[in-house]
């Protein structure tokens, strides 16, 4: 139940940074419980400079990252972007590059590949994704002071429709997983997909 509980989450708000290591294993009563943490890529909405320098440190050049990112830079701009972010490296913004909502492009699941991921989920979970609803968890949110913005609620409202589909038609958290990543580097997932033709 601990996997599903966090697969459900993860999903739901389009987790950027599920990867193992935010995952801890405690001991209670002589049992495994699985405790996920850091949420902080949840609901995805980065600025641009950020985003740049993160990549750049994993050794992600300034024009893959634009590719990546699909950043809107204007092209009188190119020859003068830095190579490197960072103090050294210039003010993006005076360069033309603005925020942009990145949404579904980086979702990241360590669980995907869990032998729990291939298995149905349980029906009481099944009936818990079905009976969500969106907006009144956005209002629960409003009312305990948490502001909103137009994106992120843009994200759990796709994000949940995608879950609450996938799930009525029976899919494993595997392949819903899948729905909503990027199989390569720069092919945009099926949601992303989605998003694009609405």
């Amino acid at each position: 139940m601990d996997v599903e509980k966090i697969v459900v989450f993860d999903l739901r708000v389009a987790n950027e940074d599920r990867h193992c290591n935010n995952i801890l294993l405690i001991y209670v009563e002589d049992k495994i419980e699985l405790i996920p943490i850091d949420h902080g890529y949840s609901l995805p909405q980065k600025e641009i400079k950020g985003l740049l320098c993160y990549y750049q440190k994993y050794g992600v050049t300034l024009s893959m990252c634009i590719r990546r990112l699909e950043l809107l830079i204007p092209s009188s701009c190119f020859d003068r972007l830095p190579e490197k972010c960072g103090s050294e490296g210039g003010d993006l913004e005076k360069l033309g590059a603005t925020k942009l909502d990145l949404k579904f492009w980086d979702c990241h699941f360590g669980w995907l590949y869990w032998p729990q991921a291939n298995e149905s989920l349980l029906p009481e979970v099944v009936e818990y994704v079905k009976e969500l609803d969106t907006q009144k968890d956005i209002e629960v949110l409003i009312f305990n002071g948490w502001k909103v913005s137009t994106e992120c609620a843009l994200i759990l409202k796709v994000s949940t429709m995608v879950l609450q589909k996938a799930t009525a038609k029976g899919m494993s958290p595997y392949t819903i997983g899948k729905i909503m990543c990027r199989h390569t580097f720069d092919t945009q997932s099926s949601t992303e997909k989605i998003v694009e033709r609405a």
